[in-house]
């Protein structure tokens, strides 16, 4: 994802725990990148989320649906953009 340079990794992870859908078991930041093609002023932020269902195997549909939601989620709460 693609924020303002001030935006910290925890702000973003904190802000997708408080959104988490259940499916959601664990998100982390693994690469932070500023410059190139990035825009002045914001910084690209590469995270891994887990999904996982306590009762059952999710399928392909269930966990691109819900991640597309919490994408949604962070680019109306921080203004974020995913990386083209």
């Amino acid at each position: 994802m693609v924020v303002d340079r001030d935006i910290t990794a925890a702000q973003v992870i904190a802000a997708i725990r408080e959104s988490a859908p259940p499916l959601l078991e664990s998100v982390e930041a693994f690469d932070v990148y500023e410059g190139g093609s990035i825009a002045p002023g914001k910084k690209s932020m590469a995270l891994a989320c887990r999904y996982r269902g306590r009762d059952r195997t999710l399928t392909d549909e269930e966990v691109n649906r819900t991640h597309g939601e919490l994408i949604d989620r962070v680019r109306s709460g921080l203004g974020a953009e995913l990386r083209q």
